[in-house]
């Protein structure tokens, strides 16, 4: 994960924290989460950021961890279960 700092033109807009999903008030710098690859997910809240970057990191990676994949036999469960 990276840190981001960009200038912000629209300082008092109301944001959405990609880490935490809170809501807060932007002021003049924004701080984005990226991959390690420079892909933007968005915005990181004050509050968030005060926890360090230990702790946005870990939060990060949980969050996109990828999903436990489904075998064709549990997908055929599930399709089952649905119909019913």
């Amino acid at each position: 994960m990276q840190l981001q700092i960009e200038c912000n033109r629209f300082a008092g807009e109301k944001y959405i924290c990609c880490m935490c999903e809170d809501g807060f008030e932007s002021q003049e710098a924004l701080v984005i989460a990226c991959s390690d690859q420079g892909i933007g997910y968005g915005e990181v809240c004050p509050q968030c950021l005060a926890n360090g970057f230990g702790w946005l990191s870990s939060r990060f990676e949980r969050i996109n961890k990828p999903k436990k994949a489904v075998t064709v036999l549990e997908r055929k469960k599930l399709d089952r279960l649905a119909s019913a």
